[in-house]
């Protein structure tokens, strides 16, 4: 019983820090659009244009593999904003890990 109890809460906390970490990504990917859209209009276009509304919407197809790439190194602020949402990520993907197994361990027990 007490075991049950301990992985439940554990699969309720990863669940929250996963939820912490999704919202902590969303706003460093605002920054970056919007720092992109200020300094880099030419690129922000092409990351935010989705086939027939053009640029201003949301287009992860796009956005992440950008994020991931070496494009625009020679700015120190977009750097920073990819290695951020990076770092967050990599957090993100242990909490839904940590999540999945705690929710599974605890679902096996009851």
């Amino acid at each position: 019983m007490i075991l049950q109890v301990f992985f439940s809460i554990c699969a309720i906390f990863f669940f929250l820090y996963t939820f912490i970490c999704t919202l902590m990504t969303v706003s460093k990917i605002l920054n970056l659009t919007n720092y992109l859209k200020e300094n880099n209009y030419q690129r922000w276009r092409e990351i935010t244009s989705f086939k027939h509304y053009g640029p201003g919407c949301s287009n992860p197809s796009r956005l992440f593999p950008y994020i991931y790439n070496e494009l625009d190194c020679n700015d120190e602020n977009i750097l920073k904003l990819k290695d951020d949402i990076r770092i967050i990520l990599r957090y993100f993907y242990v909490g839904i890990v940590g999540y999945f197994v705690f929710f599974g361990i605890a679902y096996f027990l009851l």
